[in-house]
């Protein structure tokens, strides 16, 4: 595996893999994220014969409210028309991207995205007791074109895309998230390019795998090797990570985030 240094006009777009903002009623303000490699988290997802990844929940458990927003990752314009699969349920995106669901709280939920003109999209995410208003940005098959040429490195079709969040956040409570800086993200798998959102380069993104203090905290791995990955976490003193998925199942020509809430003392 390898780091690039990144040096091209294309990647604004990176700037957020996934994230979660307030909205006007101040429902809380998520960022996806997962936890760090000493979490207990149970994953959702299981590896099937075919690679897919797995949506099944935990339903039995009290209802939460989820309120989920899929964007072009690039533009920023609502994917119209998706279907949106949450355990054996179904929705399809409205005219402004969004989708309305009851997900169970206090779980690990994995929710997919199937729509024309996008890979498919997998979200991994923990749910806590508070209602969420949740923004997921899923790049176009344009916008991977574009991402491919700028890496100079082609994208593998046998493999997908990861992008990892860190987050402060107490998903139980109606607070505002923050990026953590200087957490080192790995993964137990191969990957060809790891990627972080940095606000001082030229272009809002630089190669590594280290997130960066007045960044969003976002790690992105190109060409995961298909399968089940488990990120490891490097992070500095008095951050604990307690929620999100121990491990995901990476899908083949897929994009999947994951996101990780932790506390910091």
């Amino acid at each position: 595996m390898r780091v690039l240094t990144i040096c091209t006009a294309l990647f604004p777009l990176l700037l957020a893999a996934c994230g979660d903002k307030d909205d006007d009623t101040g429902a809380p303000a998520e960022a996806d994220a997962d936890t760090d490699s000493d979490t207990d988290a149970d994953t959702d997802s299981d590896t099937d014969s075919d690679t897919d990844a797995d949506t099944d929940s935990d339903t039995d458990a009290d209802p939460a409210s989820y309120t989920g927003y899929f964007n072009e990752f690039m533009s920023g314009d609502p994917i119209v028309g998706g279907t949106v699969t949450y355990g054996s349920e179904t929705y399809t995106t409205d005219e402004e991207g969004s989708v309305a669901i009851e997900v169970a709280e206090s779980t690990e939920a994995t929710l997919s995205l199937v729509a024309e003109g996008y890979p498919d999209a997998y979200v991994y995410r923990y749910q806590g007791t508070s209602a969420v208003l949740s923004y997921t940005d899923v790049p176009s098959d344009g916008t991977l074109s574009l991402l491919s040429g700028g890496l100079g490195i082609p994208l593998d079709e046998t493999k997908g895309i990861l992008a990892v969040t860190i987050s402060e956040f107490d998903p139980d409570n109606a607070t505002e998230s923050q990026a953590i800086g200087n957490v080192t993200v790995d993964l137990d798998v191969g990957y060809d390019a790891a990627l972080i959102s940095d606000s001082e380069a030229g272009f809002g993104i630089s190669g590594g795998n280290t997130t960066k203090e007045g960044s969003p905290s976002v790690v992105i791995f190109v060409n995961v090797e298909a399968g089940t990955a488990t990120p490891s976490f490097t992070l500095p003193d008095g951050v604990v990570c307690e929620y999100g998925h121990a491990s995901v199942e990476v899908v083949a020509d897929s994009f999947m985030t994951a996101t990780y809430y932790c506390s910091v003392d």
